[in-house]
C-alpha cells in the first residue's frame, strides 16, 4: 500500500511539474508582451510630453507678444496721457468752482429761508394775540353797550 502512495505521489509531482513549467512559460510569454506594450506606452508618454511642451512653448511665445503689444498700448496711453494732464488739471479747477459756488448759493439762500421763518414767528403770535384781544375787547363793548370809538350807546326807554 505504501508503494501505491508512494508512485500516486510522483505521477502527481511529475504532472505538476510539468504544468508548472507550463504555466512559468506562459507567464513569461505574458510578462514579455506586456514589457513590449509598457515600452510602447512609454514611447507614447514620451511623445506626449514633447508634444504638450511644443504647444506650451507656443502658448508662451503668444502671450509675451501679447503682452509686448499692451506694452506698446500702455507707452502710447502714457504719452497721450501726459499731453492731456495740465488740460485735465485746468478743467477739474473750473468744475470745482462751479460747484463751489453752486453750494454757496444753495447756502445762503437756506439761511434766508431760515432766517425769514424765525424773525416772522414772533410777530405771527403777536398778531395771533392781538386779534384774541381784539375778539376780547368787542365782547366787552358788546356787553357795556359801548360803540367801537368808545361812546355810550343810547338805548330808547
Amino acid at each position: 500500500m505504501n508503494k501505491y502512495i508512494y508512485i500516486i505521489c510522483l505521477v502527481i509531482v511529475y504532472l505538476n511539474i510539468h504544468c508548472v513549467y507550463a504555466e512559468n512559460e506562459y507567464i513569461n510569454i505574458r510578462l514579455i508582451q506586456v514589457e513590449e506594450s509598457l515600452k510602447s506606452l512609454e514611447k507614447r508618454v514620451d511623445w506626449l510630453k514633447q508634444e504638450m511642451d511644443r504647444r506650451f512653448d507656443e502658448m508662451d511665445r503668444r502671450f509675451n507678444d501679447i503682452d509686448r503689444r499692451f506694452n506698446e498700448i500702455d507707452r502710447r496711453f502714457y504719452k497721450i496721457g501726459g499731453r492731456f494732464d495740465s488740460q485735465q488739471v485746468f478743467n477739474y479747477f473750473i468744475i470745482g468752482g462751479i460747484f463751489t459756488i453752486i453750494t454757496l448759493i444753495c447756502t445762503l439762500m437756506g439761511m434766508i429761508i431760515w432766517d425769514r421763518r424765525t424773525t416772522l414767528k414772533p410777530v405771527l403770535d403777536d398778531i395771533v394775540d392781538i386779534k384774541k384781544l381784539k375778539d376780547k375787547v368787542i365782547a366787552l363793548y358788546n356787553h357795556l353797550g359801548l360803540d367801537y370809538q368808545g361812546a355810550q350807546q343810547l338805548k330808547p326807554i
